[in-house]
């Protein structure tokens, strides 16, 4: 199928708008959850984003296997639930071939099939490494205190204002 200048420019775009709509969705959904899974309840991080930030700008903790479960089931989600030609652009904006996800014998929804990732897996990978860009530029209060903690132990710092931590040394 060939395409004029136009139309490849209003793909790009829509492809464009479609991938930041989900991250940014994705986003809000991890910021509405306010488990905290990183070792000391008291960290000062108030939802699961403020914690993903943390590890991807700092150390990943223990608990990394858990966020990217969550942040992956959150996008497969989000990727399953689009129209066969949102995936289909978003999987050429992903640099794969479609030709090889569009024969037929894999919608992209049951996982993988004998020729590799499926189409949402590539997606997802593509998706993922929009997020966690995100996830390296985000700032806010909470993640500074946390991150600028030198001796390790957040709980002790985090939710004082600086005239306490002053005073505490």
């Amino acid at each position: 199928m060939v395409h004029n200048t136009d139309e490849l420019k209003l793909i790009t775009v829509n492809t464009n708008n479609a991938a930041q709509a989900i991250v940014g969705n994705t986003i809000h959904r991890l910021m509405q959850l306010s488990e905290n899974w990183l070792p000391g309840s008291d960290s000062g991080l108030l939802n699961i984003w403020e914690q993903i930030c943390v590890q991807v700008q700092g150390d990943l903790s223990l608990a990394w296997n858990d966020y990217a479960q969550l942040i992956d089931s959150s996008l497969v989600y989000a990727v399953a639930a689009l129209a066969a030609d949102e995936r289909h652009a978003l999987l050429i904006k992903a640099g794969a071939d479609p030709e090889q996800h569009f024969k037929g014998h894999d919608t992209g929804l049951s996982g993988k099939d004998q020729s590799g990732p499926s189409e949402v897996d590539i997606i997802v990978h593509y998706l993922l490494d929009q997020l966690l860009t995100e996830a390296e530029e985000f700032d806010n209060e909470n993640i500074r205190r946390y991150l600028e903690d030198d001796d390790g132990n957040q709980s002790v710092t985090i939710g004082r204002t600086e005239e306490e931590q002053e005073a505490s040394i």
